[in-house]
């Protein structure tokens, strides 16, 4: 099972509401378990550089299963995976990456970007809840 498109609109939807009530410009992309967009919106007067940042941010969250933050601190504790998953170029581990699930199951993710990243966390947490 992976994310629906309706699902993934709905979530990206309560970002934006939540963003919006904020005052913070942002992305919101929603990706599948593989990490490929599902869904995605970019606010007026967010950076396009943001819509990658997002789209990573939500790999990373679906790859590891956790929260971006969470992942951060698993890897920070052993040195060797902190400089592989650290190194690693296609993802982003910047607070604002949440996993999807259904259950206990990871069907995909949200990455928020646009924000300051504790802002980005705080919106991706309430839209995914």
């Amino acid at each position: 099972m992976t994310v629906t498109l309706n699902a993934a609109t709905a979530v990206i939807a309560k970002a934006i509401d939540a963003a919006t009530a904020q005052n913070v410009p942002i992305v919101a992309v929603v990706t599948d378990v593989a990490g490929h967009i599902v869904s995605m919106s970019r606010m007026d007067g967010v950076g396009h550089v943001n819509i990658e940042v997002a789209r990573k941010k939500a790999l990373a969250s679906a790859t590891f299963g956790q929260p971006t933050h969470e992942v951060v601190d698993a890897v920070s504790r052993d040195p060797l995976a902190k400089i592989v998953v650290l190194g690693d170029q296609s993802i982003n581990l910047l607070p604002g990456g949440i996993p999807l699930k259904d259950g206990e199951r990871v069907i995909g993710a949200l990455g928020i970007a646009g924000g300051y990243y504790l802002q980005d966390r705080a919106i991706a947490e309430f839209a995914a809840a």
